[in-house]
């Protein structure tokens, strides 16, 4: 998976320096794909670069959350949880997007863990579950069916929403119930 990040950071650099995106307009989830495949691959200064130099042609009404949620990834990636924690926040007041929305969920929990942070640990699983009840696009997972738990991580693995990939799949495998 390491090489098909670089493949695929490699080719939108590309596209970038050609201008066959971002000339113009770009969405906020290929803004966010580009951001954050730097980011795993550690490429924080071109990341950076990106964020500033693309952030006008950032099109739509997440334009701000957006900027919120990529610069917040940058601390997150860095280690520097106590930035990464506030602009991520942030991101939450966005309702209108719910899979930005469940990224920063997902990079909080994580963030939580890290620092040790005991109250937020405590309070994102009803926070979560809250946000989900709200989003009734995100399907509720029955503890002991497998066909859902074999669709949800199917699901993880072939979607492009899911920023913590691999740290979603190894939480889903904790959670799943033992046969």
């Amino acid at each position: 998976q390491e090489n098909y990040g670089e493949e695929t950071y490699k080719l939108y650099r590309e596209m970038l320096g050609l201008g066959l995106i971002g000339t113009h307009s770009m969405s906020p989830f290929q803004f966010k794909t580009i951001a954050t495949t730097g980011l795993k691959l550690e490429k924080y200064s071109e990341v950076a670069e990106f964020i500033e130099s693309y952030a006008p042609h950032l099109n739509g009404k997440y334009r701000d959350h957006c900027l919120l949620y990529c610069r917040g990834l940058m601390h997150y990636f860095q280690k520097d949880y106590g930035s990464a924690e506030r602009l991520l926040n942030h991101v939450l007041m966005d309702f209108e997007d719910p899979f930005l929305g469940m990224d920063a969920r997902t990079y909080l929990m994580q963030i939580y863990y890290e620092t040790k942070d005991d109250i937020g640990m405590e309070s994102m699983p009803d926070a979560f579950r809250k946000y989900l009840k709200r989003h009734r696009k995100i399907s509720q997972l029955k503890p002991n069916h497998e066909p859902q738990w074999q669709k949800l991580r199917s699901d993880v693995l072939n979607s492009p929403y899911y920023a913590s990939r691999s740290w979603l799949l190894e939480k889903l495998q904790e959670l799943r119930p033992k046969s």
